[in-house]
């Protein structure tokens, strides 16, 4: 071996070296903070800001905007870190009892599907972020379920129709791969939730590593 050979050897290895330990910078804890737009392919959903009216995550509301990020450190949760309201509490009264909601709080999912939170702070595991779209279970499916005031609950079902003036809004339900319904029966609306962040446009265990072997190591070599 030469002289020149064996100094590109040397300068080859040393680059190797390097590269072992610099993976760990591409793991991150958590993602950046985020807002939803929930798209659906018709006139109902065309854009349509995510809210969170302390509880649930709504569709058509006055309520503030949903703003979360993904914790990869608690086994990629949903989470809320700004409270439920300006006061970082939310308190809701209901037959003389009150609930108050945590500040900082995860969303779960759920048996009826449905992305909600809970005073005990439960969580559902397994929320990413996959081609700028939000997603549970490796799934991007939503649906948007009409939200029906108690008085023209019976109305609507029995015609199974919703008119504007009924509706509070739509609650957020996780679809997937199932044949998931909106509760009553009533007609929902399929949605994808693109997620608003400059940052990261995949965020998910499968891309969230640091395992060096899946990051190109080019930009380490200087000869």
């Amino acid at each position: 071996m030469n002289f020149a050979s064996w100094i590109a050897a040397v300068l080859l290895y040393v680059n190797f070296a390097l590269a072992l330990p610099v993976g760990k910078r591409f793991y991150q804890a958590t993602s950046p903070v985020f807002s939803l737009i929930a798209h659906h392919q018709g006139k109902e959903f065309q854009y349509n800001l995510v809210k969170f009216n302390g509880e649930d995550l709504e569709l058509g509301v006055d309520e503030p905007a949903f703003f979360g990020r993904i914790r990869a450190n608690q086994g990629y949760v949903l989470n809320i870190p700004f409270g439920n309201s300006s006061n970082g509490t939310f308190s809701q009264s209901q037959n003389s009892s009150n609930t108050t909601y945590p500040l900082n709080t995860n969303v779960y999912v759920d048996k009826a599907g449905k992305l909600t939170t809970t005073a005990n702070n439960t969580s559902s595991r397994g929320f990413g972020i996959s081609g700028s779209l939000l997603t549970y279970q490796n799934s991007t499916k939503f649906l948007a379920c009409p939200v029906i005031a108690a008085g023209r609950a019976n109305r609507t079902l029995r015609t199974n129709t919703t008119r504007l003036n009924d509706t509070l809004g739509y609650d957020i339900y996780f679809k997937g791969n199932s044949s998931a319904a909106c509760p009553y029966n009533l007609t929902g609306y399929d949605i994808s939730l693109l997620v608003q962040v400059s940052a990261t446009v995949n965020y998910s265990p499968e891309t969230n590593t640091n395992n060096f072997k899946k990051r190109e190591s080019k930009r380490f070599w200087f000869f």
